[in-house]
């Protein structure tokens, strides 16, 4: 729990830092992002390949660059994870750095050697969407807008793949992706106005006075900024529990993929030689379970810090319709007599 805790406080601490300081926030975490990849790369020197590929993961989520994606989809060559290192490898390929040295030219070669390796494993898909812009997602993950430029890279099965966009019905299209094997996909998106009914919307009897019309519904009852700080309050709390949540069952399954891994490398096999052993895939599926987790944990904390500012902005955003009502009901008379004068206020307050 105090582990959970120090993530909390730090999560709280880096979203008021990016709020104050952008220039700030985007260095501090050039920073990080370069001093995960040297644990990562320490790590990987060591043999510690789980601890390699959780620092690397830290890094990519920080900073995009070749040279991180490149040593991600070589750890997670080592851990028989071939779907994330073709997709990690191709980045590596794709943007690498241009170089007349030899040295990098040899990195290159290697690397490319590797990407071949793993492409045996999975199957490449290009999708093409009409029009362009739209979200594309395979089994309801999201690959970004299209035109995506490159290859999503699939696990021998059946997969859905979808294209969304805003005004538009959603298209999409069931898959089979075999070892190896190259797909292609084009989804068409229809317009929405050209296949949905209109409805019509009648417009409200007075829009004369809407400050007034608000204060008179909400005069004997709960205060709209009341009604979103308890709602606000109590979906940050939900998120932050769900948040702690996945945070402990990452660490669980990090201690048992940690040991498994330990398990494997000692027997006989040294290692996942056989990628459909039960234990290689016992521990392929801890490792999923354990990014995944961490993930949902870090969409969880960033979701709760996010809707407790929003609450905060809207509660000092929303108008105190009850004491506007008050404030309309004071009177102020002019007072003129032959010794003094003055202003005679009366009213409710």
């Amino acid at each position: 729990m105090a582990r959970v805790a120090r993530r909390v406080a730090f999560l709280a601490a880096a979203l008021i830092a990016l709020a104050a300081r952008p220039g700030l926030a985007a260095d501090d975490e050039s920073e990080r992002a370069e001093q995960a990849f040297k644990d990562g790369n320490r790590a990987f020197a060591a043999g510690d390949f789980h601890a390699a590929f959780a620092a690397y993961r830290a890094a990519w989520s920080l900073k995009q660059t070749f040279d991180i994606a490149c040593n991600l989809g070589r750890t997670e060559v080592e851990l028989s994870l071939a779907r994330d290192a073709a997709e990690h490898l191709d980045y590596c390929l794709r943007t690498f750095s241009v170089s007349s040295r030899g040295e990098v030219k040899d990195a290159y070669k290697r690397f490319r050697e590797l990407f071949a390796r793993v492409r045996r494993e999975v199957a490449a898909l290009s999708v093409e969407v009409r029009p362009t812009g739209a979200e594309i997602t395979v089994d309801g993950a999201s690959y970004g807008l299209a035109p995506l430029g490159h290859d999503i890279f699939l696990a021998p099965g059946t997969h859905r793949v979808r294209a969304r966009q805003s005004g538009f019905r959603d298209d999409e299209r069931t898959v089979v992706a075999e070892a190896g094997g190259t797909l292609s996909v084009t989804l068409a998106l229809e317009n929405a106005l050209a296949v949905a009914p209109v409805v019509a919307v009648a417009a409200p009897p007075s829009a004369t006075k809407p400050v007034q019309a608000a204060q008179d519904a909400h005069a004997g009852g709960i205060q709209p900024r009341t009604i979103a700080l308890l709602a606000g309050s109590g979906l940050s709390l939900v998120a932050l529990g769900i948040g702690v949540g996945f945070t402990i069952d990452a660490s669980a399954a990090h201690d048992d993929a940690k040991s498994l891994g330990a398990h494997i490398h000692q027997s006989a096999a040294g290692g996942c030689t056989n990628a459909a052993s039960p234990d290689c895939q016992e521990l392929r599926a801890l490792v999923d379970r354990e990014q995944q987790s961490r993930d949902a944990a870090d969409i969880a904390l960033v979701t709760a810090a996010s809707v407790e500012a929003a609450t905060l902005v809207a509660w000092l955003v929303i108008p105190d319709f009850a004491a506007a009502k008050k404030a309309a009901n004071l009177r102020a008379l002019p007072v003129v007599g032959r010794a003094y004068s003055g202003i005679f206020v009366s009213g409710s307050y």
